[in-house]
């Protein structure tokens, strides 16, 4: 449910990021479940999206409260909007928990 709220608070409805971080945050969550699942411990790294995941998102929901939906569409560099940018750090954080398995 946590990640669906994100695709509405970021404006990202209509662009190829909402499957994205849909995708993104929901493998990195499971790969994390199975791994304590079955070998019965959870080793995260230092930065993953299972725990700072959560607070990531209650801070994009203040960004949004405060700032609007059209902070969300300011271009950063080579037409990448700032939205673009956190749905490609979630990704590379949902990789790196995943990989460390």
């Amino acid at each position: 449910m946590l990640p669906m709220s994100l695709i509405p608070m970021m404006y990202i409805q209509n662009r190829w990021s909402g499957p994205l971080i849909l995708i993104a945050i929901t493998c990195g969550f499971y790969a994390a479940t199975l791994e304590e699942y079955y070998c019965g411990r959870l080793d995260l790294p230092l930065f993953n999206g299972v725990s700072d995941g959560c607070v990531i998102v209650y801070a994009i929901g203040l960004i949004s409260g405060f700032t609007g939906f059209s902070y969300w569409n300011t271009k950063l560099f080579y037409q990448v909007t700032v939205a673009e940018t956190f749905v490609i750090a979630f990704s590379l954080a949902s990789a790196i928990t995943i990989i460390s398995k």
